[in-house]
């Protein structure tokens, strides 16, 4: 969920605490950081009262507020911050990416969420970022003109930006990025599961109305051309795309439609809730129905079976390491960081080799 308004304004005063050089103390007026994060003088002294309270600020009547000195540095070697933008950075559900998260704090650092500011104005978000990071993460940015102008301004402030797209093949030249092909993981499906002996594919995703699930270029569009091919001398392929709701009224209503279906394949995140519906429906796994993972996805939420998934981060997490390295903690800034990368299959206990087929 989104970060509260006032805990936006803290972790940003946190931040200049941490970076402060003990010269400048003041922070900036109530006024300025309203205008910053386009929040009410009432969140913005809220903030400031916690942070008096637990004396990182010290007031002064008629003057201002000011960073404890005794609180600057908090007696450690001052950790880099990441800024973390996700999607269009103002959807409630896309405002914090913690696989990302969990790569900057391995790496050392730390991070703040960002969010698009209301007004508008790639200009405050700049002047969010100048003052208190290091570098920004932006993860499946966005790519619409009135989005794109917050990407030009931060890429051209002087803090490092590093662009993340998992359903993308390339960004513009000048822009530092790490991408993925969609169409190469339905390649990697198909592969994977054909060697198995499988070849009937359904996709339970929990946005189907997205077109773009079934565009070509797509993992589905690319793992159904791949399968057609490797099934060119037998039957084609059965393949179906349904939402959480769907499936759960088709094994309701008729348990034995999975047989026309040997594996489902859906993100890990949804695993919980589809094992409680085949078990509701007496459907066994793998016995009954093979399941693939998008994630890795932990053997107790699959009734102890480790379910086969793709690796979503491996391939992202040694990309991530190597930008934050040498663009942070390094400072270097000769030419640009593009990579893509590969997603592969890692073999679990819930995809079930079907007879006749290799080992």
């Amino acid at each position: 969920m989104s970060m509260p308004e006032y805990m936006r304004v803290r972790s940003h005063l946190y931040n200049l605490i941490a970076k402060a050089d003990g010269k400048d103390l003041q922070i900036p007026p109530e006024n300025e950081l309203c205008r910053l994060f386009d929040v009410s003088r009432v969140t913005v002294r809220g903030a400031i009262k916690g942070m008096v309270k637990d004396k990182f600020l010290i007031p002064r009547r008629g003057v201002g507020t000011f960073m404890n000195p005794a609180m600057i540095g908090l007696g450690t070697v001052r950790m880099p911050v990441v800024g973390l933008l996700q999607g269009d950075g103002r959807h409630v559900t896309g405002a914090f990416a913690p696989d990302i998260a969990a790569r900057v704090v391995e790496s050392g650092m730390n991070f703040e969420i960002l969010h698009l500011p209301d007004s508008g104005s790639p200009k405050r978000l700049v002047e969010i970022v100048k003052a208190g990071m290091d570098a920004v993460v932006w993860m499946n940015p966005e790519e619409t003109s009135e989005d794109w102008k917050y990407v030009e301004a931060l890429s051209g402030c002087g803090v490092p930006l590093l662009l993340i797209h998992t359903e993308k093949t390339s960004f513009p030249e000048g822009f530092d990025c790490v991408v993925c092909d969609r169409g190469r993981r339905g390649v990697a499906i198909a592969d994977y599961l054909h060697a198995l002996g499988h070849k009937d594919l359904l996709l339970v995703h929990n946005l189907v109305s997205d077109a773009t699930l079934v565009e070509p270029g797509s993992t589905h569009f690319s793992c159904r051309k791949r399968m057609k091919e490797l099934c060119r001398s037998s039957k084609p392929p059965h393949d179906r795309v349904c939402n959480l709701h769907e499936f759960k009224e088709m094994l309701r209503e008729r348990a034995d439609f999975l047989k026309s279906f040997s594996v489902v394949y859906s993100v890990n995140y949804w695993f919980p809730y589809i094992m409680d519906m085949l078990d509701e429906a007496d459907v066994s796994v793998p016995e009954d129905v093979s399941l693939l993972s998008y994630g890795k996805s932990d053997p107790c939420l699959c009734r102890g079976l480790a379910p086969d998934h793709m690796d979503t981060e491996s391939a992202l997490r040694r990309a991530l390491l190597e930008w934050l390295t040498s663009r942070v903690r390094m400072k270097g800034d000769a030419g640009e960081f593009r990579r893509e990368i590969a997603m592969g299959i890692v073999k679990g206990e819930t995809v079930k080799q079907r007879e006749g087929t290799r080992p």
